[in-house]
């Protein structure tokens, strides 16, 4: 293969993988390899495979020395490499949350809902194609499982809030815990020396701002050394990031309410809340960069939040409403 992929060793057998998925420094993939085998950690999508394969090859790391193809959750940008991915790792199984497991074996809706969230013509150029995983390379993990790669335990963590199919990894071996999308989004482009910002992943249809917080939680007593995040990359306070992380969310919360009884307007209106609030709250942090840029950085990521706050908000006014009053 030609070129070198954009790969940084994170130490402990772990090599963080930039997909370039959308622009440079928002995706990532995790390659971890103990004891002469290795796994991944979410894929990104199908037009990223051959910089996963780079990275193997500059690792000097067999097809079949991958023992695992684990995927924090189903969405396309963490799991839709999946299935095709398995066709050049002869040994490997695709690790997949209880919820999630049908949709990687049969993707049509995983595929429609991108559609949908990206618009069909964004949605192809984003993700490519998305192939069904052989079900008998399908493994369903649950929370709590241990799982063997090389003389390591990683550590199986049911975390719903930003997705009901998705858990956490905690690498017992060096204490790096991989966040997929529960514990935010974290742009290298906004760090201080004091300071990583996050901010939290509000997917449409899921979202649930109290199951997130008591995952959040429920990570920090397993007192991780170090986050590693898909979107993107390495957090070295873990307790300050969820402490932040909680924060923010409450105030996306806050802001959501606002708008409940907009019209029509409602969504570009809270979405403009969002990117007020946001470069207010990073630049008050001492981040140096420009308001503007800040925004640019989060407006993709922002337009979707607003999608799943609202979605949201919807269902909870509609189960308040359809819960009887008490006399």
């Amino acid at each position: 293969m030609k070129g070198a992929p954009p790969t940084t060793d994170l130490s402990h057998g772990i090599t963080l993988i930039d997909t370039g998925m959308s622009r440079p420094g928002m995706v990532a993939s995790y390659l971890i390899e103990d004891r002469g085998e290795a796994a991944f950690v979410d894929v990104g999508a199908s037009p990223n495979i051959p910089l996963l394969l780079e990275a193997m090859e500059r690792r000097g790391i067999a097809p079949e020395q991958v023992k695992y193809v684990m995927v924090s959750h189903v969405h396309l940008d963490h799991a839709g490499a999946a299935g095709a991915l398995l066709r050049w790792l002869p040994r490997a199984r695709l690790v997949v949350h209880p919820r999630g497991a049908a949709h990687m074996v049969e993707p049509s809706q995983l595929v429609a809902a991108a559609r949908l969230v990206y618009g069909a013509e964004a949605a192809q150029r984003l993700f490519g194609e998305v192939l069904p995983a052989p079900p008998d390379r399908v493994q369903i993990a649950e929370h709590g499982e241990r799982l063997a790669l090389g003389g390591r335990r990683l550590l199986i963590l049911d975390t719903p809030g930003h997705a009901l199919h998705h858990f956490c990894v905690l690498d017992e071996a060096s204490g790096a815990l991989f966040g997929g999308d529960t514990l935010g989004v974290s742009y290298r482009e906004l760090d201080t020396p004091q300071h990583q910002f996050v901010v939290p992943a509000c997917s449409p249809l899921d979202f649930d701002p109290q199951a997130l917080r008591c995952s959040i939680e429920m990570l920090m007593t397993h007192r991780p050394t170090r986050v590693l995040l898909t979107h993107f990359g390495e957090i070295h306070r873990p307790e300050q990031l969820a402490e932040e992380l909680m924060e923010v969310t409450e105030r996306f919360v806050g802001l959501a309410k606002k708008v409940r009884d907009w019209g029509p307007g409602r969504h570009r209106h809270l979405v403009e809340l969002l990117e007020a609030y946001l470069a207010l709250h990073i630049v008050q942090g001492g981040c140096p960069v420009e308001p503007t840029r800040i925004v640019a950085l989060h407006r993709d990521y922002l337009e979707v939040g607003a999608r799943g706050l609202e979605v949201w908000l919807d269902r909870t006014t509609r189960r308040a409403r359809t819960i009887p009053a008490r006399v």
